[in-house]
Order: structure tokens, then C-alpha cells, then sequence
């Protein structure tokens, strides 16, 4: 049980209102609003996160806590709850719909990755053996609705290198060497979709505003005219 002291010091920096409300945290914030909070002197932890496990006991190494107000400064426990890290990641909808990756961790072949048992790991794998368990030696997890970002387990199947190819070519995804722009089957983006980021660009988004907003890792190439030179 924590000391009386530190629970009081905790509630000192809350603005504890209705029972349905958001409780704001009132001290030192990081640069995503959340409540930063140190209860014994040495190392720091999320006043949202120190609330729940005070609560409801230590969330484990997968897991995190999330709020159902929108609000990273809240506390109130009533607006707090715990999911699993990668789902927390994906954009669930319609149990028939596309889930898709919904971060910035989307590499130049257009699928999502996650840090998975210590190896950065394609996103669908990760839904596929969460959901299917371990996907055997040499075998591949495919999409039936041919969305890379689609993490629903109901939309992957696995095959094998053949039919991996296969599939490729079925779709148009096979590759031409020296193909540039629109012409390479890989490209994620449009001629208009790339004036459209450098104008933003200019006006003044972010690169990891752009990243989110286009889903693209290649932000960077694109503003500085590393990639799609022609355009």
C-alpha cells in the first residue's frame, strides 16, 4: 500500500470534479499533455498511468493505458482503461471493414511495423499470430482485401512464397525495375498527393503531420526533393 503522503502529494496537483467528469492534471506535463508525476523522489511516471495501477494493480509489459475522454491529462479512473499495446495502434471499425495502422511506423513498402518479441515486425503478422497463433517457418500472411495498413484478422491468410507471388502479380504489385513515380507499382502516392505535401510544406505543416495525414514514411525524400524529382 502506498504511503498516505504520497497519495495526498498525488491529489494535490488533481482538479478532482463530478464523478463523470475529467480530472485535470495540474502540474508538469510532457509534450503530449500528459501528467508527469514522481512518487518517491526518483524515477518518473504518467499521473494517468499511476492512478489506474494504484487502482487496479501493475499493467504488464504489453499492455497500456488509455482514456476514453480524449483528455492526456486526465486521471479520473472512470475515463481510464487497459489494452493491449498493438491493438491500441490500430483503427478498429466494422468486424467486415479494414482495420488499419494507424501511426506513423509505415515503412517505404507501405506496410506497418511493430517492435514484436524484440524485431521490428510487419503489422498484419503481428494481428495474424495475436489472433491465429505462431505462423509457421516460411510461410506468408496475405490480405484478401489488398490494403498493406489492414491489421483485421478476418481480412489475412497465409500462403506461401508461390502464391505470395503470385498474388503480387494478380494485383499489379510486381515490380518493373527503374520504374519511377506513378509508373512503380510500390508507389503509395500520386503525383497530385505529392504537389498537394510540398505546398502543406510550405505553408507550414509538420513532416510528422504530413506522415500521419498521408500515411508515408518517406516525408522527408518527398520535401526535399530527394524522391520524385520529376514532379
Amino acid at each position: 500500500m502506498l504511503e498516505k503522503e504520497v497519495i495526498d502529494r498525488f491529489f494535490r496537483h488533481v482538479n478532482k470534479r463530478g464523478d463523470n467528469e475529467c480530472w485535470e492534471w495540474r502540474a508538469v506535463c510532457n509534450e503530449h499533455g500528459s501528467g508527469i508525476f514522481n512518487p518517491y523522489g526518483s524515477g518518473s511516471v504518467a499521473s494517468y498511468k499511476f492512478y489506474y495501477e494504484l487502482l487496479n494493480g501493475k499493467i504488464n509489459v504489453n499492455e497500456v493505458v488509455l482514456h476514453t475522454c480524449g483528455n492526456p491529462s486526465c486521471v479520473n479512473p472512470k475515463h481510464l482503461y487497459k489494452m493491449d499495446k498493438f491493438w491500441a495502434k490500430v483503427n478498429k471499425k466494422g468486424e467486415d471493414e479494414c482495420w488499419e495502422w494507424n501511426t506513423t511506423s509505415v515503412g517505404n513498402s507501405g506496410y506497418g511495423y511493430f517492435k514484436f518479441k524484440g524485431i521490428n515486425t510487419s503489422s498484419h503478422r503481428v494481428a495474424y499470430e495475436l489472433t491465429y497463433g505462431k505462423i509457421p517457418y516460411g510461410r506468408f500472411v496475405l490480405h484478401k482485401c489488398d490494403n498493406k495498413l489492414c491489421c483485421n484478422p478476418k481480412h489475412l491468410f497465409l500462403g506461401d512464397n508461390f502464391s505470395n507471388m503470385a498474388d503480387k502479380v494478380r494485383r499489379g504489385r510486381c515490380n518493373i525495375p527503374n520504374q519511377k513515380g506513378e509508373s512503380n507499382s510500390n508507389a503509395k502516392l500520386t503525383a497530385k498527393d505529392v504537389r498537394l505535401i510540398r505546398q502543406l510544406y510550405k505553408e507550414g505543416m509538420s513532416r510528422k503531420e504530413l506522415s500521419i495525414k498521408f500515411k508515408t514514411a518517406s516525408i522527408y525524400n518527398i520535401t526535399s526533393g530527394k524522391s520524385w524529382k520529376g514532379v
